[in-house]
């Protein structure tokens, strides 16, 4: 079987790091362990090149989207799933497809839920285009919601997590001091603004152990600003990752600070922009952190009921409140309740690629 993975390179390139990129490669590497071929198809590059970083796994990189729609059509792939495309490629993409390929499986991946009905519409329309002769395959519970009322042709799948990321509760530490960890992008809708101040206003409690893992915007000023202020304190722990460098390394010290912390804390002001089922939000759970979050779109339902969701809309005194009396049993009966969701979920990666060929294939 040969499969492409096709869009703009900002979203889908597999050397970078994000919650899209995660998904797809994470996919990639497990569909390519099967023999299966994957290729990238990426436009919008600014350079002209192919690579082969593993067996199985092509990258190939164009400038425009004209010469990556030829690269599809002068091969045999089996399936092509449409991943993020400009609107104006968007488009014109069916009539490509009737002229130039009208007989390929062209599948869709619905990662996000615009924030207005207006987008929504117009986004969930375009899905229906998009998966001509294919299937969507959405990642979160509303999504698939909204979609099967539109079409029957659309499957759920929760975004996928490494094997290595799941602990049993004997297998987490218990710590001295509760480690709470920021992990993720220091751009305002992920809630780094209110972990900041809630860090800020903890630094010197010893009950609490404090750490910021996280990559940049550099295209956000905001995100530019909050770099430059941590990279010049020292009152907090920060580590900086490279968005656009990754590799395994990275990911292994994920997953080791991950099954390090007791809590996650990730109080998203919304979460439009990222996987409608944030992807770190599965690696917290698979590592048995307590996650402070926001009970926002499909969270609740994938999290459970749990004192750890907390409403941040009217500022962050309700996580500082709860900060403040949280002890370390909240936090292993936490635990506890975590790892019984994971036993009724599933989304370790080699299952969800399973699943995700499973559904392109027809066999779901």
């Amino acid at each position: 079987m040969r499969i492409a993975f096709f869009g703009l390179r900002e979203f889908s390139d597999y050397h970078h790091i994000s919650g899209f990129q995660s998904f797809l490669r994470r996919i990639a590497n497990e569909l390519i362990k099967k023999g299966i071929q994957v290729d990238y198809i990426l436009y919008n590059s600014g350079l002209i090149r192919q690579e082969e970083p593993e067996t199985n796994l092509k990258i190939k990189y164009y400038n425009s989207f004209q010469d990556a729609f030829k690269s599809l059509s002068c091969s045999s792939y089996d399936h092509i799933i449409n991943i993020r495309l400009s609107r104006f490629d968007r488009v014109r993409l069916p009539l490509y497809k009737r002229l130039f390929l009208p007989d390929s499986h062209y599948h869709y991946l619905a990662f996000v839920w615009p924030d207005s009905s207006f987008k929504r519409h117009i986004v969930f329309g375009e899905s229906l285009v998009l998966s001509r002769k294919g299937k969507i395959v959405t990642v979160s519970p509303r999504l698939f919601r909204a979609l099967r009322q539109l079409s029957n042709n659309v499957y759920y799948l929760l975004p996928p997590v490494p094997r290595d990321y799941f602990l049993e509760p004997d297998e987490k530490p218990n710590n001295e001091k509760i480690k709470i960890l920021y992990l993720g992008v220091l751009y305002p809708d992920k809630g780094i603004e209110d972990v900041l101040e809630v860090f800020k206003y903890f630094s010197s409690d010893p009950k609490f152990e404090l750490l910021i893992c996280a990559i940049y915007e550099p295209r956000n000023k905001k995100s530019v600003e909050m770099r430059h202020w941590l990279k010049n304190q020292t009152t907090l722990k920060y580590i900086e990752v490279d968005r656009y460098n990754y590799s395994p390394e990275t990911e292994n010290m994920a997953g080791r600070l991950l099954k390090e912390a007791d809590i996650m804390i990730q109080p998203y002001r919304n979460i439009s922009a990222t996987v409608d089922t944030p992807i770190l939000l599965l690696e917290a759970m698979a590592s048995l952190c307590a996650v402070i979050t926001t009970p926002i779109g499909s969270i609740p339902e994938i999290y459970g009921s749990s004192d750890f969701l907390i409403d941040t809309r009217d500022g962050i005194a309700s996580i500082i409140s709860f900060l403040k009396k949280v002890s370390y049993v909240d936090i292993l009966e936490e635990r506890q309740r975590i790892f019984n969701i994971n036993r009724q979920l599933e989304y370790e990666s080699g299952k969800v690629a399973e699943n995700f060929i499973k559904i392109i294939s027809g066999a779901l």
